[in-house]
């Protein structure tokens, strides 16, 4: 759950309201000539007690696609009642595709909206004949999206980091020192200079976090090792637990060097392959071997084998029905 003010929620809630709206109208690549139904969520429009009128930002946005917005009376739920069932369904066909999968876990945030989109487009199959009715009466839409991010200057610090939101977020290390441009989505964070979006990664929520890429922040960690013991960060070094162990075990072989020896391998993995030395480390840590840097490039320098192709075929169904047939009769 989202912890924050009450203001800062709802410009949160406002700016993904917006991104939401204007990504399904470009998905679409039309405009629909009618109305925007919704209820009087506060994205939408200010607070009152009684009534509640749309708010600065959603109307701008309504103009600038040329849609008239509405909404219900406050408490009249009902009034949106074909809405609410249409998302009563949508979500229980997600939770139902989601049991299916066997598993809620998504690697990334992309790979969600790719299941999602998967379930709207099967869902929306059988309108295909109307929609194409329905677009050839749409207006175009505009030459251009509206903003629905806010931005910032800000500086990269010596340790590749940035202060956004009261979060912190690392930087590529080449941005040391540098100032940014900063670009705070509904869901993400964009990182911009020359006018080149060199990094991107997910929204943090709430205030006092921080999200660090390793690979940002490697570079810097190794011109001072000796800083990493007491790096605020460093549980963001360990991208698995075999790194986690392999660390550990360097720690309690080596404790004088064991911060070099480990961001050593901690480069080499964030130049050229984190699986490859993955795996070199999980190969020496069973085996019990002492994790030589030089032996571990080596290992995984190595082409990786490629898996067996292990080809089950699905049963015969109808065996199974002649054999229940059988036992009927």
């Amino acid at each position: 759950m989202f912890k924050g003010t009450p203001a800062k929620c709802e410009v949160i809630f406002a700016r993904a309201l917006s991104a939401g709206i204007q990504s399904a109208l470009w998905f679409l690549g039309r405009v629909p000539t009618g109305h925007h139904r919704t209820d009087n969520l506060s994205a939408a429009t200010f607070k009152g007690e009684e009534r509640r009128e749309f708010n600065e930002a959603y109307m701008a946005l309504m103009s600038h696609y040329g849609i008239n917005p509405t909404k219900n009376q406050p408490g009249k739920s009902n009034e949106n009642g074909a809405v609410e069932q249409a998302h009563y369904r949508i979500k229980e066909r997600v939770d139902q595709a989601l049991l299916l999968r066997s598993s809620r876990d998504f690697a990334n945030r992309g790979e969600y909206e790719a299941f999602l989109r998967k379930i709207f487009c099967e869902r929306n199959l059988a309108r295909s004949k109307r929609l194409e009715e329905e677009l050839a009466v749409m207006n175009p839409l505009p030459a251009h999206r509206l903003n629905d991010y806010r931005e910032f200057k800000v500086p990269v610090s010596s340790w590749c980091t940035i202060h956004v939101a009261k979060n912190v977020y690392s930087a590529p290390s080449r941005l040391m020192r540098y100032e940014v441009t900063v670009r705070l989505h509904a869901e993400r964070v964009e990182i911009y200079f020359a006018g080149q979006r060199v990094a991107e990664m997910e929204r943090l929520r709430g205030q006092g976090k921080a999200r660090i890429n390793y690979r940002h922040v490697i570079g810097s960690l190794v011109r001072k090792p000796g800083a990493f013991e007491n790096y605020r960060y460093r549980e963001e070094m360990f991208p698995s637990t075999v790194f986690r162990q392999a660390h550990d075990q360097i720690q309690k072989e080596d404790p004088k060097h064991a911060s070099r020896r480990y961001l050593k391998i901690l480069e080499w993995a964030a130049t050229n392959s984190e699986s490859s030395m993955e795996q070199s480390l999980r190969l020496l840590l069973d085996a019990g071997e002492d994790l030589d840097f030089d032996r571990l490039a080596e290992m995984s320098e190595r082409p990786v084998e490629k898996p067996l192709d292990i080809h089950i075929p699905l049963p015969d169904m109808q065996a199974y029905d002649s054999l229940l047939e059988e036992v009927a009769v």
